[in-house]
């Protein structure tokens, strides 16, 4: 299928990728490859980008027992039915309101400059459960640990992707593959038993889960935040990814306050409840406007040790 329209491809799909050696998201000269889950099987997705005078033209080939449900949701994938030009009316308004804090102009002047420079569009995979096993071994570690436990998981546990792929590329384990990962694997992976807990929870509800993707967003927070073990940060990162939520914000993340702060102020002592403030003139939007801080944000300096890897123990 060819798709047409103003993208700014990469920026978009990003955060669907675990690490540059994630092996569930490959870039080659080719294009780019993912293998997914879909409730029809395993799919692979390769994406060739070509940048013509009015935008970009994307050529998608699906491969697996999934191709077709693949096929059907990669405009939402790509942001193709998002509505970037509103949002852009939606900043007009907000930079003539001079009813905002000063620091909230300052990030209203911010995040409009940048969303005029982007053709960034929000993504829907539609994949709930990738997404939601990924978040959940974020959960309160460090990005080399969660990175780490992604592609063991992925590598040891799910299958090799479908179709003329290449060599490597995998789909993420399926909730039954899941749940046949031994205790000891969990810990040799460096995933504590809160997470691992989490999962086995989450694996129970596979039907549910399948679709959460149709439910309103209330009630798809509601589905989820009532499982112990995912709350608001989950749900958050989940949603920016599968879901297509423009207003989930990662709040109680370890450095997504300090940066948007550091970014609009130049405070190195961010807080979530700063955070939250500057984007208050963003809401129904707020994500969309944390990702263009982080398209081009910048972390505080260091001032001290970081965060160390601790070693696990079930108790």
């Amino acid at each position: 299928m060819w798709l047409e329209g103003v993208y700014d491809l990469w920026p978009t799909l990003r955060p669907l990728q675990r690490g540059a050696a994630d092996p569930t998201m490959v870039r080659d000269q080719t294009g780019i490859w993912r293998g997914l889950l879909t409730p029809e099987g395993a799919a692979s997705m390769r994406i060739q980008p070509r940048v013509e005078r009015s935008g970009v033209s994307i050529r998608v080939h699906t491969y697996g027992p999934g191709a077709a449900w693949a096929a059907r949701t990669a405009p939402d994938l790509f942001g193709a039915n998002d509505k970037p030009d509103t949002f852009r009316m939606k900043l007009v308004g907000l930079r003539q309101d001079k009813g905002w804090s000063a620091e909230q102009q300052l990030a209203i002047e911010f995040v409009a400059r940048e969303y005029l420079r982007t053709s960034w569009r929000l993504p829907r995979s539609h994949g709930v459960w990738e997404a939601l096993l990924a978040a959940v071994l974020e959960q309160k570690v460090t990005s080399k640990e969660s990175i780490g436990a992604w592609r063991a998981l992925t590598c040891d546990f799910g299958d090799l992707a479908p179709g003329p792929v290449p060599v490597g590329l995998r789909v993420p384990p399926t909730p039954r593959q899941v749940r046949r990962v031994p205790s000891w694997r969990w810990r040799r992976m460096a995933v504590d038993r809160p997470r691992s807990d989490t999962l086995m929870r989450l694996c129970r509800m596979e039907s549910a889960l399948a679709r959460l993707s149709q439910l309103e967003l209330s009630k798809a927070r509601t589905v989820l935040t009532n499982v112990r073990g995912v709350g608001d940060w989950t749900y958050a990162e989940l949603a920016q990814r599968a879901l297509g939520d423009a207003d989930a914000v990662s709040v109680g993340d370890y450095h997504l306050a300090r940066m948007v702060t550091y970014s609009i102020l130049g405070r190195n002592d961010g807080t979530d409840q700063q955070m939250l403030h500057l984007l208050q003139p963003f809401a129904g939007d707020r994500y969309r406007a944390v990702r263009m801080i982080e398209l081009v944000g910048r972390m505080p300096p260091r001032r001290g040790p970081r965060m160390s890897i601790p070693s696990y123990r079930y108790g």
